[in-house]
């Protein structure tokens, strides 16, 4: 499947929204086994996963190429889908982004999707948004469910209870960490709250930075991609440092350098804040 970008096309707007295939990837080796084998699999047997790591380290962007993949590479805004299916379905419209499409693998489902962000989503943007993941007569729902960590914090988790526990629901989490600030809990309770959601996640991950020389064979496959050209090779070298071997902080002054010739130069890269540790 190729869910790439036309080069002729591509804007940096474009650039910065795009999901490399999970094949094209590099780093967190573990998690792309696991999405690459699942894959193989029946469409509804996920079970749920829950990706843990810094910034930038493609904790959301693995989850993505896999639904990408999955679904034929689906743009989540299936609106022929969800008004052939709404009055078959008796689907009330959401007030917010849950999504509706079929497969084109025959077996004549509808699938849904929805996105939750633990961090920002009031807790009555979450009350409603798991409101329809619940009751939406899909065959399955997949939610992506970013800044699990930051949900925790702020004491919602447990929200989350039936979603996580539906056999007709997968859920796909990211989060950088967990850490818990509410002072009506004991340092015991808190332990507890959290191994109580952590459980419910069969398949745990932490993000794995590439090799040097991975990052440098992605980061020239997207400038290719992208046709964006190098003033010297120094410069590349310069970018992976600074980086910090983070592919998400390396893309940034590539993605920039589209605005601007396409061409990635040293200034360039010296003038970018790549890094918010300050490499």
């Amino acid at each position: 499947m190729n869910n790439e970008i036309a080069i002729q096309t591509i804007s940096a707007k474009q650039a910065e929204t795009q999901v490399p295939a999970l094949d094209d990837m590099v780093g967190n080796d573990e998690i792309r086994r696991h999405f690459q084998g699942r894959l193989q699999e029946p469409f509804v047997g996920d079970s749920n996963v829950l990706i843990e790591g810094k910034p930038g380290t493609g904790k959301t962007n693995a989850i993505l190429s896999y639904l990408q993949q999955r679904f034929n590479d689906p743009t989540f805004e299936a609106g022929d889908v969800f008004e052939k299916r709404k009055e078959q379905w008796n689907i009330a419209q959401s007030d917010y982004d849950l999504r509706f499409w079929q497969t084109n693998s025959g077996d004549n489902k509808v699938y849904a999707y929805l996105r939750v962000d633990g961090g920002t989503d009031s807790k009555g943007d979450i009350e409603v948004k798991l409101r329809d993941a619940r009751n939406n007569h899909a065959d399955h729902t997949y939610m992506v469910l970013d800044e699990a960590g930051e949900l925790y914090f702020r004491g919602l988790e447990e929200m989350f209870r039936p979603i996580l526990t539906d056999p007709r629901i997968t859920v796909y989490a990211t989060a950088q960490n967990f850490h818990n600030k509410r002072k009506t809990d004991s340092s015991e309770e808190a332990a507890d709250r959290l191994s109580a959601f952590l459980r419910r996640f069969p398949n745990q991950f932490h993000t794995q930075n590439p090799t040097e020389k991975d990052l440098v064979h992605f980061l020239i496959r997207r400038m290719k991609l992208w046709e964006v050209k190098l003033d010297e090779a120094a410069t590349l070298r310069l970018l992976v440092r600074k980086s910090g071997g983070v592919v998400g902080y390396a893309l940034i002054p590539i993605i920039k350098a589209i605005n601007q010739g396409r061409l990635l130069t040293r200034d360039l890269v010296e003038r970018t804040d790549i890094d918010p540790n300050g490499r």
